[in-house]
């Protein structure tokens, strides 16, 4: 029923309906604002509409344009592989030169693609064995030929890393690839990381061919090495361990290693299995590979349980269980605590010093000597008589570390100037100063441990035997209290200046069993 209003007039106020739908009764509040909603509303879903429009118009056109190029190339692909082999087909041996040979070779790298087609593996074994024997028969090639090598390492690297292929191709793969690489123009460190990254995923391929390989590079690139200690970071297959131990050089390997950055850019897991690769690989004797081991080693001692109950697992899945879940000082493994237990033998502890050692390198093997006291504080006592019973073929061990405690700054200007042992000691964190102390402290753990065993006729030198030989001079005695006199007055008296430069979490330096400084 009609209901006029009370405007004076009865005709029907017109309605404009702009939406489409059901009018709202003009009569109610809010009619206008929600017929303006519903036109906003129906403009943003035509604009989103047209959207997705374009886009599936742009998405077709992308995907069809990808597909016409794979498509494209798959075709040229074929074609190229087809004129490759019609050019190989009913031939053998050498190529007619090697120029034929290059040309052959640039064909084949313009479709190589084993993950594609398995038969570009026989393809490229099948030109390899031709190009070796072209090479034999003809002059040393010039360039591009080093080049060119370098590409078909590439190859032979990729047919190696696809799966399902014979042992006979792959012990032909490995013959090419060793003979491209000992033939290149370059091998960085990248290269070498992928190189041996490849080759120690191998299983079952021949042995010969697979130290032929692994030979090729090191023999010719030092740079090879450093490839090589990078895979060292990662659990090692005994076989694969034994073979790479039959054919590396210890000294370059332990060279390459101690150049590696280890603290700061290496987590925990890549220096435990670094280290215990290494001492598998080179042992613990010899100058270089105790520069290697002892940073290893000392970053590590806070982190690894080196003396508890090892756990009975195999490496991969120590490595998955143990070095990637547990956060906290980690028990070791047995292989790797055998690994480990291997550096405190009485044998390689006695023999420390006994290569041709200098006088310039008693700070490295002091701290080497420290490091495997905090390692294995259980074994301490045996560490230190091992050590005293070992010599430098000229001196004994007490005595090399003396000379070389003597002869330092450091010592000089305490013995000769009590005020500066203040100084001193607040300047230790220089890099050279704490050279000067590790030295210091290591003879002092010898020394403390030596007065244990000795009596007042040997301490005087009025013995024959190892005592005597071991013993200081008297006058060095003297020279030896001064220093303790000045450094002691100097702790004693200066203690709460001290303390304020050592770092909370500092940890004290033990000597012979007595209370050392705070090291910072």
């Amino acid at each position: 029923m009609f209901q006029p209003s009370f405007t004076g007039s009865s005709r029907r106020q017109r309605q404009v309906n702009l939406s489409g739908r059901t009018p709202a009764n003009p009569f109610t509040a809010g009619g206008s604002i929600a017929g303006a909603q519903a036109a906003i509303a129906s403009a943003q879903q035509d604009r989103v509409e047209r959207q997705q429009q374009r886009q599936r118009l742009q998405a077709c056109g992308r995907i069809q344009r990808v597909w016409r190029g794979h498509n494209d190339r798959r075709q040229a692909h074929k074609a190229w592989r087809d004129v490759w082999d019609a050019v190989e087909r009913d031939q053998h041996g050498a190529y007619p030169s090697l120029d034929v040979s290059l040309t052959q070779m640039n064909r084949l790298m313009l479709f190589f693609s084993p993950t594609t087609d398995a038969g570009d593996v026989q393809r490229l074994s099948r030109y390899g064995t031709r190009q070796i024997a072209t090479a034999t028969a003809s002059a040393t090639p010039q360039d591009p030929w080093p080049g060119a090598y370098g590409r078909l390492r590439q190859a032979c690297l990729e047919a190696l890393q696809s799966q399902g292929q014979r042992d006979d191709e792959n012990g032909s793969i490995l013959d090419i690839l060793a003979y491209c690489t000992s033939r290149s123009s370059s091998f960085d460190g990248k290269a070498a990381t992928r190189y041996y990254r490849t080759l120690m995923s191998l299983h079952g391929v021949p042995e010969r061919a697979l130290t032929d390989a692994l030979l090729a590079p090191l023999q010719r690139f030092p740079s090879a090495y450093s490839g090589l200690a990078i895979l060292l970071q990662r659990p090692v297959d005994s076989p694969m361990l034994e073979l790479l131990q039959s054919t590396i050089h210890p000294g370059t390997l332990a060279g390459a290693v101690a150049r590696m950055p280890h603290e700061e850019a290496l987590s925990r897991r890549d220096r435990i299995w670094l280290l215990g690769n290494l001492i598998g690989l080179c042992g613990s004797s010899g100058h270089a590979t105790t520069t290697a081991i002892a940073p290893l080693l000392g970053s590590l001692a806070d982190e690894i349980d080196f003396e508890g109950s090892p756990i009975d697992l195999d490496d991969a899945t120590y490595d998955q269980e143990v070095l990637q879940k547990i956060t906290a000082r980690v028990p070791l493994s047995t292989s790797l605590q055998r690994q480990f237990n291997s550096l405190v033998s009485q044998e390689r502890v006695r023999n420390l010093l006994a290569q041709d050692v200098k006088a310039a390198d008693a700070q490295l093997y002091a701290s080497y000597a420290l490091t495997l006291l905090r390692c294995f504080p259980r074994q301490a006592d045996d560490i230190r008589m091992w050590l005293y019973l070992g010599s430098t073929g000229q001196a004994t061990t007490t005595v090399y570390f003396w000379e070389a405690m003597k002869s330092s700054k450091l010592v000089s200007d305490i013995v000769t100037d009590s005020r500066s042992v203040l100084s001193l000691l607040q300047a230790s964190q220089d890099s050279s100063m704490r050279e000067s102390w590790t030295v210091v402290l290591m003879f002092l753990e010898l020394y403390t441990f030596l007065l244990k065993i000795m009596d007042d006729e040997e301490f005087m030198g009025r013995t024959s035997g190892r005592q005597r030989q071991s013993a200081i001079p008297i006058g060095d005695v003297a020279y030896l209290v001064t220093f303790l006199k000045n450094l002691g007055f100097t702790l004693t008296f200066n203690s709460t200046e001290l303390q304020v430069g050592v770092r909370r979490d500092a940890k004290p330096v033990t000597l012979g069993g007595l209370p050392g400084i705070s090291w910072g």
